[in-house]
């Protein structure tokens, strides 16, 4: 990145030691003050969406609401925003958080099995062989450890592990792209448009031809690695439309809301994937 490698740009001030360091990173001068104000009502809408969507998908967990009809909710809402007129902002708004809810009541059954998926309720499947092993370990003196218990790992947190790794990820590469240089990631939009395209053909065939657990995974990580990148080209194409004069934070929030969406089902589907094997394993072990 040309930003922190720059010691006398004139865009970027000069940085000690002639390279860059922590004055470079709070160095904002090529955004603007009233694109810093932007970006502040971009990432504060993006915050009270993602509020929204976390109801959504506790209302589900609760009412067992999502599914199709709030999924095709979610998309006639959007739609509904992209047509009503800017200056609408209450009304654009409020579909907003009417979409944001709408899309956590839909990957509410994702976030669902998360909750289920506790190693304790193995003990009930398990429950005559666990008895059984007990009782063979106390005939030989042996007492259980926690090594022993299948509920030693708690995996009830592990929608909190995935919002939080989801936020950190979310955060380090939009510091990325708003540190770096105007225009220096916007390349990457051909390159992701790409491989957004290669994944839905890779999931047209799978629904055609089916796919193993080793395609999935594939297309899960392909599609992570996808959108992770999609969060340093949108944060810069909001950066640089916001200097050409769009100040739309309600369509901006929403551009990056889709990414941190799309980035959490991932992260969570993969920590749902590992947690299996990782349970799997276990039983093998003791059997």
């Amino acid at each position: 990145m040309d930003a922190f490698y720059s010691g006398s740009s004139p865009a970027y001030g000069p940085a000690a030691g002639g390279g860059w360091g922590y004055d470079s990173l709070k160095n904002f001068r090529q955004i603007s003050p009233a694109v810093q104000t932007h970006l502040k009502l971009v990432y504060l809408t993006l915050c009270v969406a993602l509020a929204s969507s976390a109801l959504g998908a506790y209302l589900h967990v609760v009412w067992n609401i999502g599914g199709m009809l709030t999924m095709l909710g979610c998309v006639g809402s959007i739609a509904w925003l992209f047509s009503v007129p800017v200056y609408e902002e209450r009304k654009r708004y409020g579909l907003l958080m009417s979409a944001a809810l709408l899309e956590g009541a839909s990957i509410g059954p994702l976030i669902k099995l998360a909750v289920d998926f506790d190693p304790r309720r193995f003990v009930r499947r398990i429950q005559e062989t666990e008895i059984e092993e007990a009782l063979k370990r106390m005939k030989s003196g042996k007492a259980m450890g926690p090594e022993d218990s299948v509920a030693d790992n708690i995996v009830g947190i592990m929608d909190l592990k995935a919002f939080v790794g989801t936020a950190i990820a979310f955060a380090c590469f939009s510091c990325a792209a708003v540190v770096a240089k105007r225009r220096e990631y916007l390349y990457l939009g051909g390159l992701l448009s790409s491989g957004l395209s290669i994944l839905l053909w890779l999931q047209f065939a799978a629904s055609i031809f089916g796919h193993s657990t080793g395609s999935f995974m594939f297309e899960v990580y392909f599609g992570l690695l996808i959108f992770l990148g999609y969060m340093v080209y949108d944060t810069q194409e909001i950066i640089e439309r916001a200097h050409r004069g769009d100040m739309d934070y309600i369509k901006h929030a929403l551009t990056l809301f889709t990414d941190f969406v799309a980035v959490l089902v991932r992260i969570l589907v993969i920590m749902l994937k590992n947690a299996s094997d990782k349970e799997e394993k276990k039983r093998k072990k003791r059997s």
